[in-house]
């Protein structure tokens, strides 16, 4: 059985008004064109707006790197003020001190008295007639405690002298001032005038030798005349340490 379309061939301008007429979309009472969906493309650069966000993260980051600098400027100033300001006052107090020399400062560091406490304060009234140091000590002078005072009135007197003894030489060595090997001989002279016999030697604490060793010479004096008290023995040591200043006096005027 043949078709309509191959009984009656299709007339070419039916045909071409079917192609148009394959265009359009019937709606209602409307006609509409169907058109091509068109895809967007995106574009392949940053927007403009990422621009200038990237921009103002670079002017935030440059703006914040100054304000450091500015800081670290104004730190660094207020900080060479401070300096000069400390160099000038402690110039200062270098010449006061040396103005108001004591008498106990005579010696210094090796033979001296114990520094003036009311002159690091600022009002000693005995000025140059003082018997403390009134010289800025660079280290600070360790003392003994109660207990390793007594501990150590408590020892023999000749295990004390054999303990202090090695300290004196070295400070002894170490000095400057004419004189001061009086001070060894004396020692030594009567550490062999006393009996040895039955003397046991015994073990001293470890923060005492600590503080002994970081003694001065004076102060090595001072503390065999305290630790073995009134006698014949601490009075010679405590007139060879006038005479060694008296001299140091002499050299420095």
């Amino acid at each position: 059985t043949l078709s309509m379309s191959e009984v009656w061939p299709r007339d070419p301008r039916r045909v071409h008004r079917d192609v148009v007429m394959a265009g359009l979309h019937y709606r209602m009472t409307f006609i509409d064109q169907l058109a091509e969906s068109q895809v967007e493309v995106r574009s392949k650069s940053s927007p403009p707006v990422l621009k200038r966000r990237k921009q103002d993260e670079n002017v935030l980051e440059i703006l914040r790197d100054k304000k450091q600098l500015t800081l670290q400027v104004s730190k660094l100033e207020k900080r060479s003020q401070r300096l000069s300001s400390k160099s000038t006052s402690s110039n200062a107090l270098i010449s006061h001190r040396n103005h108001m020399f004591s008498a106990g400062s005579y010696g210094h560091p090796d033979i001296c008295c114990r520094p003036c406490i009311l002159f690091l304060h600022g009002h000693c009234k005995n000025a140059g007639h003082c018997g403390f140091c009134h010289v800025a000590h660079e280290e600070h002078m360790p003392t003994l405690d109660k207990h390793s005072r007594e501990f150590l009135k408590d020892l023999p007197e000749l295990s004390f002298m054999e303990m202090v003894l090695p300290y004196f030489r070295k400070r002894v060595e170490n000095t400057e001032f004419p004189g001061a090997e009086r001070i060894l001989q004396l020692l030594e002279s009567e550490m062999t005038i006393r009996d040895t016999t039955g003397i046991r030697v015994q073990r001293i604490p470890h923060k005492i030798r600590y503080v002994v060793e970081r003694m001065s010479l004076g102060r090595l004096v001072s503390l065999v005349c305290s630790t073995l008290g009134r006698g014949k023995f601490p009075k010679l040591m405590s007139n060879e340490l006038k005479a060694l200043r008296q001299t140091a006096k002499t050299l420095t005027s």
